[in-house]
C-alpha cells in the first residue's frame, strides 16, 4: 500500500463515496471504497474508536484504476489503524474491526454496500452438441463469475453437425515387428470418426510366398479385404443383401465357422458362410485339405454409391449369424437396369449383382483362381505387354456387335476378361467377365455344347464359369461346369495313329474339362479323368508310338490334325501345343504331379529345338513343326505370345527341376521380344478370338520370371 502507516490521525470527511467490504476478507480489517462504480452510497459519519489505551482511525489509501473493466473507475483502500503509547500499527484483530464483538458500524462508524455489479462477457462452455435437426449448439455462460451479460448468455448456433465417418484402409498393410499393419483413415474425408483410426494389427507378416513357391505358406489367422461397390440399382439409405464369393489360399482355414465379417471400423457384423469347395488330396480326393472358396451373405445399408471396403477375417469364431439366408439370385438384378445395359441384348436376360464385391490382385493371385501372376505394371519391364493386354480387353469389350455369334467365344473369351479383373482388381472388368460368364452359361445346352456351336468340343470350357462360382458365389454354375466334361468324354486317353482326329487344343480342353469339374465338385471321378488324359499325353511325348524320335511334345500325325495343311506327316502345334501346356499347369497346381513339370520343360525344349524360324531379326513358330520337318514359313506372328507363355512355364519348370536351363534361356528373351514387336502399336483385335489366343494362355509369365525357384 501507499498509505503511510506511521501516520497518527487522518479524518475521514468526504462525501459522496462509494464503500465496499469485501466480506471474505474481514479478518484483515480492510474496507474497499468504489467511487461512480454501481450504487452511491454515502459515508455517514467517520470516527475513531477507543479501547482501552488504545485509538482506532482509518486511513485511505490512493485512488487505483478498478479492478472490474465493466466499473471503468477507481477505487482505494480503508486500513484500520491503531494508536498506542504514539506508535501507529495496521490492526489486524478481527474483533476490533465489528466482525465479532462489536459491529463495523460502531468500531469504524461507517455504513458499508456492496458495490455494483460488474458488466462480463458471454464465453462458450463445454464443446458443442449435435441436436435432432443436424445442428451444432453451442452452451454460453457469462464471464467472470458473479458479473452479469446484457441479454444473458443463449445457445447459439455454430454451423452443421459433423458427417460421422468409418475407418476404411488406407494403403496396403506393412509389416512391422513380424506383423502386418494396416493404416486407417477416416472416411469420407470429411467425415469425423469417433477414437481416430488407429492402425490395426491384421496378421502376421510373410503371406508372399518364399521365391518360386506357387503356394503360399498357410496363415492360420488373418483378414483379407473386399470393397462392395453399389451399382445404379442398389437401394440407398436401406438395408441391401449382398452375396458374394471368396477365395482362399491352399492351407490357410478349415471351418467355415471361422470365417466371419467385419465392418470398417473392425466390428463383426452378422453375415453366413458356406462353403462352396475344397482344396482336395487330388490322389484321394474324399481328403479336403483345407476350404477353396466360401459364398458369404451381409446386409448393409449404403447412403450412397462409393464403394465400402469391409474385412473378412479367418481364425475367429464367427458370433453375429444370419439365420434367415438369401440367394444370389435374390440381390442380382437385370443388366440392363446397370452401368452399359446393351453389352448383351435384353432378350439374353443377363443377370448381375447389385452390389459387386471385388479383392486384390494380390489375393486372388495366391488364392490360385487360374495361376500365379502379378497386378498389372507392377514389373515395369513387361509394361508394354500389360499396357496392351488393357487396350485390347477394352477393344474387345466394346465388340458387342459381334459377341452373339460364336466366333469371338473360341478360346475362352470369359476367362481373358477375368484375366483383366485378377490383374487389376477392377470392378469394371468384375462386371464385364461376370456379364460373358452368365451368357457363355446361358448357352451351354443339355449335352453340355455351346449352342452356338453345337457340337464342337474346342469351344467347351469350364474355367470362367468356375471363377464366376468363386468370386460372385453363384452355386447354379456348379452343375453346368460338370455337364461341360460331357463333349470331351470320348477324347482318348490311350492314344494311337488309327485314331481319327486329334490336336492339342482340342486335348486342352479335355483336360481343363475335368479340371474345371473337379474343382468345382471334388468329384474323384474328375480327378481320375484328368490324370488318365494327362498320363497319355506325357506318354506321347516320353515315349512315342511306332519308333518315333522323341521330340519333347505329343507327336501324332498330319492326317490327324489337319490333312489339309503343308505340315509334316509327323508332327507337333507350336501354339496348340502352348494351349496343352496351359493345362498341363493347371493339372500340375492341382496334382502335383512331378511328371508335369517334366512335360513342361521338355515342351519348352520342344520349342528351342524345333518351333522357331527367324525372320527379319525376330524368331517366330512355325504352323507345325518336329524333327521330321517343319511347315512353310509364312512370317506369322500371331502366336508368338502364347508359345511364349509356354517356354516361360517350361523354363520355371526346368528350373524347379534343377535342371541347366542355359540353352533355353535365350529363346525366352528372343520370343519376349517378338510378342512385343507383336503387340506394340496395334490396336485393332481382328478377328475377335485373336484376344483370348493373344492373351488367354500367358496371364503368368511376368510372375514366373519374377519368382524362379
Amino acid at each position: 500500500m501507499s498509505q503511510n502507516h506511521t501516520q497518527k490521525k487522518s479524518r475521514f470527511s468526504k462525501k459522496n463515496v462509494l464503500l465496499i467490504f469485501l466480506f471474505s476478507s474481514l479478518s484483515f480489517a480492510q474496507i474497499a471504497l468504489f467511487q461512480n462504480c454501481g450504487k452511491i452510497e454515502t459515508v455517514s459519519s467517520i470516527t475513531g474508536s477507543s479501547h482501552g489505551d488504545a485509538t482506532y482511525e482509518w486511513q485511505l489509501s490512493n485512488w487505483t484504476t478498478c479492478s472490474y473493466p465493466s466499473c471503468a473507475n477507481q477505487t482505494r483502500t480503508a486500513t484500520c489503524m491503531k494508536t498506542l503509547d504514539g506508535e501507529t500499527t495496521v490492526e489486524t484483530n478481527s474483533s476490533l474491526c465489528g466482525t465479532q464483538s462489536e459491529s463495523l458500524s460502531r468500531a469504524c462508524s461507517l455504513t458499508v454496500t456492496q458495490c455494483g455489479t460488474p458488466q462480463g462477457s458471454c464465453q462458450n462452455s463445454g464443446s458443442p452438441v449435435c441436436n435432432s435437426s443436424g445442428r451444432l449448439i453451442q452452451d454460453r455462460i457469462c464471464s467472470p463469475s458473479g458479473a452479469t451479460c446484457s441479454g444473458g448468455c443463449p445457445a447459439i448456433d455454430v454451423g452443421s453437425c459433423p458427417i460421422q465417418g468409418s475407418c476404411v484402409n488406407s494403403g496396403t498393410p506393412t509389416c512391422v515387428n513380424g506383423r502386418l499393419m494396416q493404416a486407417r483413415t477416416c472416411s469420407p474425408s470429411n467425415a469425423t470418426c469417433t477414437g481416430g483410426c488407429p492402425t490395426i494389427d491384421v496378421g502376421s507378416c510373410g503371406e508372399e510366398p518364399t521365391s518360386g513357391n506357387l503356394f503360399v505358406n498357410p496363415v492360420a489367422s488373418g483378414t483379407v479385404d473386399v470393397t462392395l461397390h453399389p451399382q445404379s440399382a442398389a437401394p440407398l439409405n436401406q438395408s441391401v443383401n449382398i452375396v458374394f464369393g471368396l477365395p482362399f489360399p491352399k492351407g490357410f482355414v478349415s471351418s467355415a465357422s471361422n470365417i466371419r465379417v467385419l465392418n470398417g471400423s473392425g466390428t463383426e457384423i452378422p453375415s453366413f458362410v458356406t462353403v462352396m469347395n475344397n482344396w482336395r488330396d487330388f490322389n484321394n480326393p474324399s481328403t479336403v485339405v483345407s476350404i477353396r472358396s466360401v459364398q458369404i451373405g451381409i446386409s448393409v445399408t449404403f447412403t450412397n454409391r462409393n464403394p465400402v471396403t469391409i474385412r473378412v477375417q479367418w481364425g475367429a469364431q464367427r458370433t453375429q449369424n444370419i439365420t434367415n439366408t438369401f440367394t444370389p439370385a435374390s440381390t442380382w438384378t437385370a443388366i440392363t437396369n446397370g452401368t452399359n445395359p446393351n453389352e448383351f441384348p435384353a432378350s439374353e436376360n443377363i443377370q448381375e449383382p447389385r452390389v459387386y464385391a471385388t479383392l486384390s490382385p494380390s489375393w486372388m493371385s495366391q488364392s490360385l483362381l487360374k495361376t500365379r501372376f502379378v497386378a498389372l505394371n507392377e514389373v515395369s519391364t513387361y509394361n508394354w505387354f500389360d499396357n496392351q493386354f488393357m487396350t485390347h480387353s477394352n477393344v474387345a469389350a466394346n465388340q458387342t456387335g459381334q459377341i452373339t455369334s460364336s466366333e469371338p467365344w473360341l478360346y475362352d473369351r470369359a476367362q481373358t476378361l477375368f484375366f483383366a479383373y485378377f490383374r487389376s482388381g477392377n470392378v469394371d472388368w468384375l462386371r464385364r467377365a461376370h456379364r460373358a460368364a452368365q451368357f457363355y452359361k446361358n448357352k451351354i445346352g443339355s449335352n453340355g455344347s455351346f449352342t452356338l456351336q453345337n457340337g464342337d468340343l474346342k469351344y467347351v470350357y469350364g474355367q470362367s464359369m468356375l471363377y464366376d462360382l468363386i468370386l460372385t458365389g453363384d452355386t447354379s454354375l456348379t452343375a453346368v461346369i460338370e455337364r461341360t466334361r460331357q463333349p470331351s468324354s470320348g477324347f482318348t486317353t490311350n492314344y494311337s495313329n488309327s485314331i481319327g482326329f486329334w490336336t492339342e487344343r482340342n486335348a486342352a480342353y479335355s483336360l481343363l474339362a475335368s479340371t474345371a469339374a473337379f474343382e468345382a465338385t471334388g468329384a474323384a471321378s474328375d480327378a481320375n479323368r484328368a490324370r488318365a488324359l494327362f498320363n497319355n499325353f506325357f506318354a506321347m511325348q516320353q515315349n512315342p508310338i511306332n519308333n518315333w524320335t522323341r521330340n519333347g511334345c505329343t507327336l501324332h500325325t498330319k492326317n490327324q490334325h489337319d490333312p489339309s495343311e503343308a505340315i509334316p506327316d509327323v508332327m507337333c502345334s507350336p501354339w496348340m501345343g502352348a494351349l496343352l501346356s496351359d493345362a498341363v499347369w493347371r493339372y500340375y497346381i492341382l496334382s502335383l504331379d512331378n511328371n508335369a513339370l517334366i512335360f513342361l520343360a521338355d515342351f519348352a525344349d520342344y520349342i528351342r529345338r524345333y518351333a522357331l524360324y527367324t525372320q527379319s531379326g525376330l524368331r517366330l513358330p512355325y504352323y507345325g513343326a518336329s524333327s521330321y520337318g517343319v511347315s512353310p514359313i509364312d512370317g506369322d506372328r500371331e502366336h508368338t505370345c502364347d508359345v511364349m507363355g509356354a517356354i516361360v512355364r517350361g523354363y520355371w519348370a526346368n528350373e524347379a527341376l534343377g535342371r541347366n536351363s542355359a540353352q533355353i534361356l535365350p529363346e525366352v528373351q528372343n520370343l519376349l521380344a517378338s510378342c512385343q514387336s507383336n503387340l506394340t502399336g496395334t490396336s485393332n483385335v481382328s478377328p475377335p478370338r485373336k484376344y483370348s489366343w493373344w492373351y488367354g494362355s500367358n496371364s503368368d509369365f511376368s510372375w514366373l520370371l519374377s519368382n524362379l525357384p
